[in-house]
């Protein structure tokens, strides 16, 4: 809201103009020789109304292409064919990541209790924003001079089209779907990103199903603040975690979920696996954060300086916002761009060691796999809760988590290119069994672990 009052004082100045309005996630534009603004130019022009502009245009962003669409409905079609009839727990989006074998196996081997089905059941391809309908309410809040007004009108210039438009389209393809009530319904992502779900979900929870929400990422039970984390459990009927509990609330319960990847042939390289870079704020958590990216930023440099010459050290960006190369200048230099064509589970899998700047996911997984893991991170941007500081104190002290780049670059240096020795250490291994355990608890057996779980909860 800080931000939002400060553009108050600065000025636009357009003549035509286009916004761009996304389909199905709220993608922001970017700044191109077609006149398609950023999200800053919005606000400025949300400030200052339409006044002096002579043509706003609105047009639809096609974000889906039509094969992967149709691929992911042919998938939800045939793994909801596979389920017996009376199956009662509805499998959405789980946080699994099997490869298309692993998890046709899953869908069958669990047929007779879950149906599996992502949600990729609407056409929205042919959506168009409401031109006449969008640009009227942008006429009419532009004209309220107050941060409420200012937010509505940047509401009409880019909410997504399948939470406007869309929507009567979503209620009739989800309907067939419905009208079988299931007595449990289970997520780890559909109820953030898909819209279909959500609606579906509204009206069989209204009607008496119950909502599972599992943890998909990293933070969760860790973070003194973690808005998802808030979110997840208060829509839900029964939450699952990584491994944690809650003494207070007895619908927290830990439920595994299989391994990314397994220790594999290992190499000599240096894997460092870097947080997207962020320049505008997206999501109230402290890696989305501008300001965190640019410490990162800051931060992966001395990480870079100070390392050996000879470190062959691979540099695996974040393939949605890697950081600008030239934003690292000749430290490039020092690293092999590593392709992301495969997980980054996968890549760390055959690392020496794996060196995160950001404590996000990534450091769980590999902590899991077992291989060789250095954190560095700025302790002002991470604050553990009460519960988990004893286990990374821990992880402090064994020289896993690091508060800076340089602290992180000479501990590796002081490996001398082994470390395996360090990390098989009777006190490394004691410290990362006892967190794994609690908040990285990852196993091959989830399956048969999920249907004990839903089978109590079914009883």
């Amino acid at each position: 809201m800080v931000y939002l009052r400060e553009q108050r004082s600065k000025q636009v100045a357009v003549d035509d103009l286009t916004v761009v309005v996304p389909l199905s996630k709220p993608a922001y534009p970017t700044r191109q020789e077609s006149g398609v603004l950023s999200r800053a130019d919005l606000i400025q022009l949300a400030n200052n109304g339409i006044a002096g502009v002579r043509k706003l245009q609105l047009k639809s962003q096609v974000e889906v292409p039509r094969r992967q669409l149709q691929m992911s409905q042919l998938k939800d079609k045939l793994f909801s064919s596979l389920a017996h009839r009376d199956a009662k727990v509805w499998v959405s989006e789980p946080y699994l990541h099997l490869d298309v074998c692993a998890r046709v196996r899953a869908v069958w081997r669990s047929r007779s209790l879950m149906q599996w089905n992502d949600f990729n059941c609407v056409e929205l391809i042919a959506a168009r924003p409401n031109l006449h309908a969008r640009l009227a309410f942008v006429d009419r809040s532009s004209r309220d001079d107050s941060l409420a007004g200012l937010l509505a009108t940047l509401v009409a210039l880019s909410l997504p089209i399948e939470m406007a438009e869309a929507l009567p389209a979503i209620a009739k393809e989800i309907s067939p779907l419905v009208s079988t009530q299931p007595e449990l319904i289970y997520t780890a992502n559909s109820h953030h990103y898909r819209t279909a779900f959500k609606v579906a979900a509204a009206q069989l929870t209204a009607s008496g199903s119950k909502l599972c929400v599992h943890q998909h990422g990293g933070g969760y039970g860790i973070d003194e603040l973690h808005i998802g984390e808030y979110f997840d459990r208060e829509v839900a009927d029964c939450f699952f975690t990584f491994g944690w509990r809650d003494s207070s609330n007895q619908n927290v319960r830990p439920l595994p979920t299989p391994h990314r990847a397994v220790r594999s042939t290992v190499s000599q390289q240096i894997l460092l696996m870097c947080a997207e870079h962020i320049t505008e704020f997206f999501r109230f958590q402290s890696f989305c954060l501008p300001e965190h990216s640019g410490k990162v930023l800051l931060e992966t440099r001395s990480f870079l300086n100070m390392m050996n010459s000879t470190s062959d050290i691979h540099l695996r960006m974040a393939p949605s916002s890697p950081i600008p190369l030239p934003l690292l200048g000749d430290l490039v230099a020092k690293c092999t761009i590593a392709e992301t064509s495969e997980s980054g589970a996968v890549a760390a899998s055959r690392a020496a060691l794996v060196v995160h700047n950001y404590l996000g996911t990534s450091w769980l997984e590999t902590l899991a796999m077992n291989v060789p893991t250095v954190c560095f991170y700025d302790s002002e941007f991470y604050r553990p809760r009460a519960e988990a500081r004893p286990f990374l104190d821990a992880l402090v002290r064994v020289g896993v988590l690091h508060y800076s780049g340089s602290e992180a670059a000479k501990f590796v240096n002081s490996l001398r290119g082994n470390p395996t020795a360090w990390w098989q250490s009777a006190e490394v291994q004691e410290a990362r069994e006892a967190f794994v355990a609690r908040y990285a608890n990852f196993n091959d057996n989830w399956l048969e672990a999920w249907t004990e779980e839903f089978e109590r909860l079914l009883s």
